[in-house]
């Protein structure tokens, strides 16, 4: 098991989790906008609302 593991495992037997927050959703648009997708800025900005600025995922 490597060191990133067992602090992970570590971390959640103590009954501690971090929140690892998104990007804006104005930014999380220009992020889909750059990728040269197909869909409306409507679209992109539902989509970047929806997954919490989680767009990379």
């Amino acid at each position: 098991m490597n060191d990133q593991v067992e602090k992970a495992i570590a971390t959640l037997a103590i009954g501690f989790i971090k929140r690892i927050f998104g990007v804006a959703t104005v930014a999380g648009v220009e992020i889909l906008r750059q990728r040269q997708l197909k869909d409306s800025v409507a679209d992109f900005e539902c989509v970047s609302e929806r997954v919490e600025g989680h767009v990379f995922l």
